[in-house]
């Protein structure tokens, strides 16, 4: 019997429980403003959270080595470009030393084509084309005495065969000399200046090859930035693999608010849009901001307000909000979205034509 009892006091205040549930929510959408009751929009509530002009940006070097410096710390701001840390370098900057050399050669040897020989050259070539052929004269000499002498067997056939192949040896060193003081004189040829021309190119290309990868032993800044969060520290192995990030960084050229407007509302948002900010952490203080920004789709929730009234089973729009940088609101703080689904544009417009109405 006592057990029946139970049973049907549960029962009755389930029952009894939902009625009041189906009231109190039966209450509060009699008593929802809405467009038809006042004749205005109902404003748009949304969760959002604070960001820089970019989302997070996470940095790696692009090559692996261990940490030399840290040039930065968490909290400061960085411009574009500037260093935020650098790996070990020595073996990089040997490459460099090793490029910028043979570039040098090549353009050496380009220049030296180029210019000729130097005058001292030349003489010396002119000379030694003269010396031999003075060899050559005095050996013809020789050679038509001896065949006389041949004649009455004042000289052996040997001496004969002997002057005619010394003949025949400085004859052909006039020509050496004389081929080299031609060459020493002629312009360079233009395969030879091509072939010089293509070395002094691989050469710059192994020293621009070399200065990169130097450069990528630094992590450098993309933008205006601040630098959320340092997770590395001196003589840490660091790569483009790396698991954790060295340097965590946002854009700073202003703030933007992400919010996530539920489906309810989300067909009535519109870029221009204006909005009010607020955070719980600033219970006096609200922000201006305007809608600058829609997704295209709708997608999961993901991110969630905890508020006991939060739907969370359901679809939501992202969009983004423009608003001026102060320092009270912080990169990630959660913040209470109000947007006014009227622009402010459209308001400023109505108040003339009213005017002119009443009077």
């Amino acid at each position: 019997m006592n057990k029946l009892v139970m049973i049907t006091a549960a029962v009755t205040s389930v029952v009894l429980l939902g009625v009041f549930i189906d009231a109190q929510s039966q209450m509060m959408a009699d008593h929802r403003p809405s467009s038809l009751d006042s004749g205005q929009p109902v404003r748009i509530f949304a969760f959002g959270r604070v960001e820089g002009t970019t989302e997070e940006i996470e940095l790696r070097p692009r090559i692996t080595g261990a940490v030399q410096k840290l040039l930065v710390k968490e909290g400061d701001l960085v411009a574009e470009g500037e260093i935020l840390l650098r790996l070990e370098d020595e073996q990089y900057r040997h490459e460099v030393t090793l490029a910028e050399a043979g570039l040098q050669q090549a353009e050496a040897r380009l220049a030296r084509l180029l210019s000729g020989a130097r005058e001292q050259e030349r003489r010396e070539a002119e000379a030694k084309f003269r010396a031999r052929q003075a060899d050559v004269l005095r050996a013809e000499q020789n050679l038509a005495r001896i065949r006389q002498l041949r004649i009455s067997n004042a000289a052996s056939q040997q001496e004969l065969e002997d002057q005619i192949q010394l003949l025949a040896s400085f004859r052909a060193q006039a020509d050496a000399a004389q081929a080299r003081f031609e060459l020493l004189q002629a312009d360079p040829q233009e395969d030879e200046v091509a072939l010089e021309r293509a070395r002094v190119a691989e050469a710059a290309s192994r020293l621009a090859l070399a200065r990169h990868r130097l450069e990528q032993t630094r992590l450098i800044a993309p933008h205006e930035s601040k630098i959320l969060a340092i997770d590395i520290d001196i003589g840490e192995m660091t790569g483009p693999e790396a698991k954790e990030p060295p340097v965590t960084l946002v854009g700073t050229g202003g703030l933007r608010v992400r919010a996530w407007v539920d489906e309810m509302d989300a067909p009535r948002v519109q870029t221009g849009m204006q909005a009010k900010i607020s955070a719980d952490g600033l219970p006096d203080r609200t922000f201006a901001g305007s809608v600058s920004n829609l997704s295209p789709r709708m997608e999961q929730k993901r991110w969630y307000s905890d508020q006991p009234t939060e739907r969370f089973d359901t679809k939501v729009r992202e969009i983004w909000l423009d608003v001026k940088e102060c320092e009270e609101l912080v990169v990630g703080l959660p913040v209470d979205v109000m947007i006014d689904p009227q622009p402010a544009s459209v308001a400023t417009e109505e108040t003339p034509s009213t005017a002119e109405s009443n009077s």
